[in-house]
């Protein structure tokens, strides 16, 4: 999929309708990610199903990130540990060729070049344009949770469960609430983050005379019953998810 002759991420998503709605669809998708892994680690752990629904949180957490990240730049790396440098803003970070949209497409001028690098305050400014108010020590604390998620995460391992199981169950029992609670409440913020950042995104400059948006709008303000999955945001400017359990 080249681009010839066009130098930035947004100039591309800006180039024609189609890539308006491409857009929109890819932010829908990585939104709507995040939304399922929630749900199945939420179910995983009504069931005490502990090791899985940290992983199905993990993976939420990251979507979320994801979609951040997406609708600030256009693009985000593949990989969990850049987009976790990304966001912590530890160094000045290198644009990886392994992006999602970058492994696509073909882009000249200085996103083709090999020293193009992105900072904490490229994502705030990124997000600000959208319409989103994230300040750079926010993004970069979503980072360093994140960071932490990915620890807990790597800790459950299929081998590591079997040997504490014979000897440690009560002890094992107990970590795992604990872990799991955190991933939960983590979770559930970004989730939250990830509400708000998609209605603004679908509202505003992403997807200018898109009809579409306006169907998606509705979907998200629907007041419903949560325990059946639907959303109830409601009236609040903050989006908040009351709905989710």
């Amino acid at each position: 999929m080249p681009a010839s002759g066009v130098d930035t991420l947004r100039e591309f998503w800006e180039s024609s309708e189609r890539r308006i709605d491409q857009k929109f669809y890819t932010a829908y998708s990585i939104f709507s990610s995040a939304i399922l892994d929630y749900a199945v680690a939420r179910d995983l752990e009504r069931r005490s199903v502990y090791s899985w629904s940290i992983v199905a949180y993990y993976y939420s957490m990251l979507h979320s990130m994801r979609l951040l990240c997406f609708i600030a730049l256009g693009d985000f790396p593949i990989g969990h540990g850049d987009i976790i440098e990304l966001f912590r803003d530890a160094n000045r970070w290198h644009w990886p060729r392994h992006s999602w949209l970058r492994s696509k497409i073909e882009l000249s001028g200085k996103f083709r070049g090999e020293r193009f690098y992105l900072t904490v305050g490229d994502l705030a400014l990124g997000l600000e344009r959208s319409g989103l108010s994230f300040s750079e020590r926010e993004i970069a604390s979503l980072g360093d949770i994140m960071e932490i998620a990915k620890v807990i995460r790597e800790s459950v391992n299929y081998e590591g469960l079997l040997i504490v199981h014979q000897f440690w169950h009560y002890y094992l029992t107990s970590e795992l609430e604990e872990a799991v609670s955190y991933m939960q409440k983590a979770s559930k913020m970004f989730l939250e983050k990830a509400v708000r950042s998609f209605l603004t995104f679908i509202q505003g400059s992403g997807c200018p005379g898109n009809l579409r948006g306006e169907k998606w709008v509705s979907f998200l303000l629907f007041e419903g019953d949560g325990e059946k999955g639907r959303w109830s945001l409601g009236p609040n400017p903050n989006y908040g998810m009351s709905s989710i359990k």
